[in-house]
């Protein structure tokens, strides 16, 4: 399992005490330095079973390089920024398919970061140079996910509130139901950010979602 990798970060909620039902585009804020030139970033959504299992469900990733140091780091495919080693950028990663799943109770959610996801994805040397040519001598990246109140790491769930209405016209467990989006971010406790998104937020610290 990825997750028992010491070059994955593995950030997980304790056990969901209700049904947690996600539906739609999740995306992610990530606050992040490198040692490299160049790097990637892998961000991975798993549903973790009572058994241990740990079931894969969407995955966003980005080149460092095309972030875009204009829109908070967004993907940038037409034109590279230039990474300086060791200094903290912004890193807006959206989920390449939309999620569907019930986190039941019971359950875990999982985030997962890495650097790499070779073969699923072309490897990155980290040198900065054009992995797509002759480049050979690959260079090893040291990483560092920063989440603390200046540098909000966090993850955006499309999460749909679960009232006593809408399970009398949604029964049956998994099947989508119309809802709205909740956002899952590191909680700083009295803060503006929080009040903010108290009522329809799930706040949490990466490692620890708390739910409503």
């Amino acid at each position: 399992q990825a997750s028992l990798r010491p070059d994955v970060l593995v950030y997980s909620t304790p056990v969901v005490d209700q049904d947690v039902e996600v539906i739609g585009p999740s995306s992610a804020q990530l606050f992040a330095a490198t040692s490299a030139r160049d790097t990637d970033w892998m961000i991975r959504l798993v549903d973790v079973h009572p058994d241990g299992r740990a079931l894969f469900l969407a995955e966003g990733v980005m080149r460092a390089r095309h972030r875009d140091d204009q829109h908070n780091g967004a993907f940038q495919p037409e034109r590279f920024s230039e990474i300086e080693p060791g200094r903290v950028y912004p890193y807006a990663i959206d989920f390449w398919r939309p999620t569907g799943n019930l986190f039941a109770k019971g359950h875990r959610i999982r985030v997962e970061i890495s650097s790499s996801y070779y073969p699923y994805y072309l490897r990155n040397l980290n040198t900065g140079e054009d992995n797509l040519a002759l480049a050979t001598k690959p260079v090893v990246a040291r990483q560092t996910i920063r989440h603390d109140a200046d540098h909000p790491s966090h993850i955006v769930l499309p999460v749909i509130p679960a009232t006593p209405a809408r399970r009398e016209r949604w029964p049956m467990p998994g099947i989508p139901s119309p809802g709205g989006f909740y956002r899952c971010r590191p909680r700083r406790a009295g803060s503006r950010a929080e009040a903010g998104f108290r009522r329809r937020a799930v706040s949490a610290r990466p490692a620890d979602c708390v739910l409503p």
